[in-house]
């Protein structure tokens, strides 16, 4: 199975910063389409989401909860991640980063 990456993150720590700055997800492998996914995200013991999504990038309630939360530790977790390979839905493994303010 392709691999997929938030943007151009391939670590499981990170910025906020690299987070808003491409704001989609990306597959690894020529001629991959993400078609939908889940985002949850925790701060603060909440949690938020999840949110489903179509296509590969965040809508702009997820952006806005990114932007907006203050909190010493954030978890970003996407799972469900569907995607089109040679005409066939795949789904890729989920994508779990986390970043501190």
């Amino acid at each position: 199975v392709p691999k997929v990456l938030l943007g151009t993150i391939e670590t499981t720590e990170t910025s906020r910063e690299k987070v808003l700055a491409y704001p989609r997800l990306i597959p690894m492998e020529l001629g991959c389409e993400v078609t939908s996914f889940s985002f949850t995200f925790m701060a603060n013991d909440k949690t938020w989401g999840p949110v489903n999504v179509k296509g590969a990038v965040f809508d702009e309630d997820i952006k806005d909860k990114i932007k907006e939360t203050e909190a010493p530790l954030v978890k970003i977790t996407i799972d469900n991640i569907h995607f089109l390979y040679n005409g066939r839905d795949m789904v890729a493994k989920p994508i779990n980063i986390e970043y501190n303010h």
